[in-house]
């Protein structure tokens, strides 16, 4: 099982502070990520549903990962996912998981289920999830993915290789 490297922080707080311009991701903020990306409207209860789910995968991986215990008491009702519960959800997700699970949904989604995933559908999906990429970023993108282009397994690679 292959699996990506963990993110460093400043890597995580980058990606943290486009979702959020608080100390917490929100429903409010899951809601906006969601309706700017896939044009999705979420119910109150499935957003709180989602963010308590978010919560009990960082506090299952965190305790894990120091105790090796396989049981948790799981939390119901946050108000929001702060900064270092993200850290330990995103990382605990990334080690535990195949890379191709976790990229599969990704890549569809930025393809719409085409078989190959543009330069274009990239910028797009950053500009949609609040990346603001530099002039410089997009050149280095377009240096990984010199076609245009790029299928899933060229995806993983380029990620991979990032």
């Amino acid at each position: 099982m292959e699996c990506l490297r963990p993110l460093r922080n400043s890597e995580l707080m980058y990606i943290f502070k486009s979702l959020t311009p608080g100390n917490l991701i929100t429903a409010e903020d899951l809601s906006k990520l969601f309706k700017n990306l896939y044009n999705l409207q979420y119910s109150t209860q499935e957003l709180q549903f989602t963010l308590t789910h978010l919560h009990n995968i960082a506090n299952y991986n965190t305790v894990n990962s120091v105790n090796n215990v396989n049981t948790v008491n799981n939390v119901n009702n946050v108000a929001g996912i702060d900064f270092m519960t993200f850290v330990d959800g995103v990382n605990g997700l990334i080690k535990s998981s195949p890379v191709e699970l976790i990229l599969r949904d990704v890549f569809e989604n930025i393809s719409r289920d085409k078989s190959s995933v543009t330069v274009e559908d990239l910028l797009e999906f950053a500009e949609k999830s609040g990346i603001k990429l530099s002039e410089d970023s997009k050149l280095r993108l377009n240096s990984r993915l010199p076609q245009g282009k790029a299928n899933f397994q060229q995806f993983i690679q380029c990620i991979q290789s990032s």
